[in-house]
């Protein structure tokens, strides 16, 4: 089986690419998220995240994978143009995370998969709407469940 996981460094070399950092808790989620979705896109099934993009990975699937879910949270955190539906979206996240995780989702964890939403949304969905972002949504925190 291909290498599933994806390292700290990748992560830390995805910001590098960016000129920005993060603080040690926000690149573990991001870690994780992003070794989740690795873990989703390699199963070969059809994600509505990963499959859009399967054509643009090619050998270091580890550090193209984190490059994108890096640029999918600064992309989110920018929120230009604002993104009015976080504080409904983190409420929807909340008990799926509570359902996944088998605990509460932490205030980071919560930011994390709301930047990537919204990073993604821009980047995948040409025409976003509830049942989208809902999918979405549940897919990011099974790939964050996934990412342990």
């Amino acid at each position: 089986m291909p290498n599933d996981r994806i390292e700290a460094e990748h992560i830390d070399d995805a910001l590098q690419k960016r000129e920005t950092s993060e603080d040690a808790e926000t690149r573990e989620v991001l870690r994780r998220l992003a070794t989740g979705l690795l873990r989703q896109f390699q199963t070969g099934t059809y994600d509505p995240i990963m499959s859009p993009l399967a054509s643009l990975l090619g050998v270091d699937e580890q550090a193209q994978v984190a490059q994108r879910t890096v640029d999918w949270h600064l992309e989110g955190r920018r929120d230009n143009p604002p993104f009015p539906e976080r504080p409904q979206f983190r409420g929807i996240m909340r008990p799926l995370c509570q359902q996944k995780l088998g605990r509460d989702a932490t205030f980071r964890d919560l930011n994390v998969l709301l930047n990537a939403l919204v990073g993604i949304e821009r980047d995948v969905v040409l025409s976003p709407g509830p049942t989208a972002r809902m999918i979405i949504t549940a897919k990011l925190v099974d790939a964050y469940a996934l990412g342990q």
